[in-house]
């Protein structure tokens, strides 16, 4: 196995680069993060009962440490996830000016019928709509 001078941190502030705190210097141009998901549990309450009990779509190919991070992750991002107030906090904090919303890969369910999953999508999908039309300058939806 290679060794490597930097720390393996398979989750958290990453080695590559710095991560200040304090005050931050706000940027001259606009600053748009184009890679946020949003999870909308209505379509988790609509699929699942339709889903194997122990069903999670990166478990089958996940090593025991990647479904250990994955469930950190699922915990610590549960509300920034689904609460745009708290999305919106934190933008602010990482000095972002636009945010691209998208479906969170954990509501992927093509595996369920044809219909389920596109009234999934359509559910997500509006909820993505409606949520970017609250705060229009700053969120937009892909």
């Amino acid at each position: 196995m290679t060794q490597h001078d930097i720390e393996l941190r398979p989750y958290g502030p990453t080695a590559g680069r710095e991560h200040p705190t304090g005050p931050a210097k706000r940027p001259k141009t606009l600053t748009v993060d184009l890679h946020n998901h949003m999870r909308t549990p209505e379509s988790d309450a609509l699929v699942k009962p339709h889903l194997p009990q122990d069903f999670h779509p990166s478990v089958g190919v996940a090593s025991d440490l990647t479904k250990q991070v994955n469930k950190k992750q699922s915990e610590d991002r549960e509300i920034p996830f689904t609460d745009i107030n708290v999305r919106l906090e934190q933008m602010d904090k990482s000095l972002l000016d636009v945010s691209a919303l998208s479906c969170s890969p954990q509501q992927f369910f093509y595996m369920v019928d044809k219909n389920l999953c596109a009234e999934s999508a359509e559910i997500i999908n509006d909820n993505i709509a409606a949520t970017t039309k609250t705060n229009p300058k700053r969120l937009v939806g892909l």
